[in-house]
């Protein structure tokens, strides 16, 4: 028995150690990337092999609509496009992890929703998810959006799979940084173009 037990143990480390070594490579994936979409693309196959995510997707706080975006959400292997979360729906689990800043772990959506909502409003696409986790993307005490990973099983994640979502989270956050930074320098480009362009035409 006592040598069943050290095998097995050897088994949960080497497992342990291939996790932590594949969400190191995943990290890099995510922060050497400037587009929310194209992370979803790559980082979807590579998270199911630590856990099943067969819906998975990055949201953005989208301050022209007051919405969480997500764009290019991946379910069940494909693309599904972008997804908006208004902040007025209220009883979506988006909206209550952005504007609250709290984790969502549920194991069974039918029967404890109720923790969060009296009513769930219905999903936007077919996804039929019953363990989701949904965590805040937050930097210097601002939320910048969520990340979630979905199974269409019951009891399909552990504390373990949280973990791993929360290491993730970190490189998203880091990744949606970036990627803001990225935009405002382009934009401070155009503007500087822009004034260019009008001083030579007054020449």
């Amino acid at each position: 028995l006592q040598k069943e037990e050290i095998v097995a143990q050897s088994e949960k480390l080497k497992k342990s150690y291939n996790d932590l070594e594949n969400l190191t490579n995943i990290g890099k994936l995510i922060t050497a990337n400037l587009y929310i979409e194209k992370i979803n693309d790559i980082a979807y196959e590579p998270i199911n092999k630590l856990m099943d995510a067969m819906a998975f997707g990055i949201g953005v706080y989208d301050e022209s609509k007051n919405a969480i975006t997500f764009p290019g959400v991946m379910e069940k292997g494909k693309k599904i496009g972008t997804l908006t979360y208004p902040l007025e729906e209220e009883q979506r689990l988006a909206v209550l992890c952005y504007t609250r800043g709290t984790e969502i772990f549920i194991n069974d959506l039918e029967n404890e929703y109720s923790q969060f909502f009296q009513e769930l409003l219905p999903p936007k696409t077919d996804n039929d998810s019953k363990s989701i986790i949904y965590l805040p993307l937050v930097s210097e005490n601002r939320t910048l959006g969520v990340i979630t990973v979905q199974s269409f099983k019951r009891n399909a994640y552990t504390l373990y799979h949280l973990n791993i979502l929360r290491n993730l989270a970190v490189y998203a956050k880091i990744a949606i940084e970036n990627a803001s930074a990225y935009g405002k320098i382009n934009q401070q480009k155009e503007n500087l173009k822009i004034a260019r362009d009008n001083i030579n035409n007054q020449k």
